[in-house]
């Protein structure tokens, strides 16, 4: 017997017992996507607990350099980017991006 036949078999039968087989058969779908989603919820809450896991595993002295040294990271790149604003100021291309204002006798407000 063919799903076309199944299917046939279906039409043939009463508007009750059809809406009862489509109940049931979208019941099961819709548990099938439940537990689906149910068990992603658990598997990302168990990648969450393992990643926990292992930053409690670092020992306090290794998280305080490493706490450390990325703060002098951070003042480091800070005085780069001081030093090439610097730079680019008294570069011969700088170009003012204010105009200067010829007319001193005109009120500015």
């Amino acid at each position: 017997m063919g799903f076309f036949e199944y299917l046939d078999g279906l039409r043939a039968k009463p508007e009750r017992t059809r809406a009862r087989i489509a109940f049931g058969i979208s019941l099961s779908v819709t548990l099938v996507i439940l537990i689906a989603w149910s068990m992603s919820f658990y598997a990302s809450r168990e990648s969450e607990v393992v990643a926990v896991a292992e930053q409690k595993a670092e020992s306090p002295l290794k998280s305080v350099s490493s706490n450390v040294a990325g703060v002098f990271a951070s003042i480091k790149n800070g005085f780069l980017d001081i030093k090439s604003n610097i730079n680019g100021l008294f570069s011969e291309n700088y170009e003012a991006s204010t105009p200067v204002l010829q007319d001193t006798k005109t009120p500015l407000f």
